[in-house]
């Protein structure tokens, strides 16, 4: 049976974790791309042939930070875990995550 919760919300999470005996924690924060940052971006790559042109801008929806859903999101979800007793937890993660230059990280 798969449950689906708000990784931002306790209660629906212990809820959700209820008699569960396997946890696959699959969550990320999703970024948002900002579309001017790309084409400015592209101007400085193609036209002024710019050997850093710079990275393109991100956001992110509120309630959605990488901090809330993948830091104190997994956390959340961890403590659930482990108050509704259940047995296995497989934490599923990205490489972007252990590279701190990662321009997703910034």
């Amino acid at each position: 049976e798969i449950v689906q919760a708000d990784v931002t919300d306790g209660a629906a999470l212990a809820a959700a974790m209820a008699g569960c005996d396997s946890v696959v924690l699959c969550t990320s924060a999703v970024p948002q791309i900002l579309p001017f940052s790309i084409a400015k971006v592209l101007f400085k790559k193609v036209v002024l042939r710019r050997a850093e042109p710079g990275r393109p801008k991100f956001k992110f929806a509120p309630g959605g930070t990488p901090e809330e859903v993948d830091w104190l999101g997994a956390k959340l979800q961890i403590d659930a875990a482990k108050a509704a007793g259940v047995k296995r937890f497989v934490f599923v993660s990205s490489m972007g995550g252990t590279q701190p230059d990662n321009f997703l990280n910034s």
